[in-house]
């Protein structure tokens, strides 16, 4: 897992293996994630929107990506906004505690390869919003409605495939 901050939202007195991300009260701003950041443009302009309002984290695994999302960082002068290397489940796991999170944003997943049973299109390959990864993200999210998660694709099966893991989900049938 690496870090790359030009924000006070880590703990710079912990090691990078396991520091913690500040909860929102001890910064009394919510915390907004982007998970699968890519090069980091959206999260980016969001932190400069919100610079007064919130604090951001863009969390990607590829590393190139991570650079990039980093050097946008600095190029806009975005103060807000942490850029994170790494997998989001172990993130997610190990430095954020439980109802830290104001928003969770995934844009754009990368769907998993499909194959056709019995008449109905199914994942062959795994991918991150699984039913524990979307419990995790519930874990992370404040309390009370506050907390919130958006997912934006593309991909009318993928949609629809999201929507039947989070349905499983509130049913507690997953």
């Amino acid at each position: 897992t690496t870090a790359a901050s030009s924000s006070p939202l880590s703990n710079p007195g912990a090691s990078s293996s396991s520091s913690s991300i500040a909860t929102p009260s001890q910064q009394n701003r919510p915390i907004k994630l982007e998970i699968g950041a890519g090069d980091g443009e959206w999260a980016v302009e969001q932190a400069l929107a919100d610079s007064k309002d919130a604090y951001w984290m863009a969390l990607e695994l590829r590393f190139d990506r991570v650079y990039k999302a980093f050097m946008h960082t600095l190029l806009n002068q975005a103060r807000n906004i942490a850029i994170i290397g790494g997998d989001a489940r172990a993130i997610l796991r190990r430095n954020l505690p439980p109802n830290s999170v104001r928003h969770v944003f995934i844009n754009h997943p990368e769907p998993p390869q499909q194959r056709q049973s019995h008449g109905e299109l199914k994942s062959q390959a795994k991918h991150l919003l699984t039913a524990s990864f979307m419990r995790q993200i519930h874990n992370i999210l404040e309390e009370g409605g506050k907390g919130k998660m958006t997912i934006v694709t593309d991909n009318l099966w993928y949609g629809r495939m999201l929507l039947h893991t989070i349905s499983q989900l509130t049913r507690g049938s997953a």
